[in-house]
């Protein structure tokens, strides 16, 4: 079958089917996400042909998955001024959206030592102020401080990162407890 590609039908092709690429697991765990811009001919039969990549994420695995999934989408041909079927071109944006960070802030002391497990299993003699939880409530405490000068707000997270090993300690003590007020508690004493 011979396929002239029409530039300027009467009518483009229209999407009868185009389902969504599927995300792959290492770039959705790893965040990554973005657009890509798909170009493609669509035949006078409806089938897809000569898929390609016009504008990329920036990710191959995520442009690929877009390619595999374009593939198998149905659309109905382009007509001429005739209303007879012909092939068209067609692009096709498609977005990755990476899911919203899991919270890092604990709910109760309990969370927080599991958390504590796994970076100690990652990271054995790692500096605990690097955990994503603390990280997350060393930026909290020094968002909610933007009145005082720089320095007092540099002073309060050495601080902060001086006092996380007593509060992992208070929290393996008492697991029921919840984390943010052991952590408060903790930066009152100090």
């Amino acid at each position: 079958m011979s396929c002239n590609v029409v530039y300027a039908a009467a009518t483009p092709p229209k999407p009868i089917e185009t389902r969504a690429p599927e995300y792959p697991k290492e770039e959705e765990q790893a965040g990554h996400g973005g657009r890509v811009v798909l170009k493609f001919t669509v035949s006078d039969t409806g089938a897809i042909e000569n898929v390609e990549v016009a504008t990329s994420t920036g990710f191959p695995k995520l442009d690929e998955a877009a390619l595999a999934v374009a593939r198998t989408w149905k659309f109905e041909p382009a007509k001429d001024e005739s209303g007879k079927a012909v092939a068209g071109e067609r692009s096709m944006a498609l977005s990755f959206k990476p899911p919203d960070p899991v919270p890092v802030f604990p709910e109760t002391c309990a969370d927080l030592n599991a958390k504590v497990a796994e970076y100690r299993a990652q990271n054995p003699q790692g500096e605990l102020g690097k955990m994503d939880a603390f990280s997350a409530t060393t930026g909290l405490f020094f968002l909610k401080s933007a009145s005082k000068p720089m320095d007092v707000r540099l002073a309060m997270v050495k601080d902060l990162n001086a006092m996380y090993p007593d509060v992992a300690a208070t929290c393996e003590a008492k697991p029921q407890a919840k984390y943010l007020d052991v952590v408060f508690e903790a930066f009152e004493k100090l």
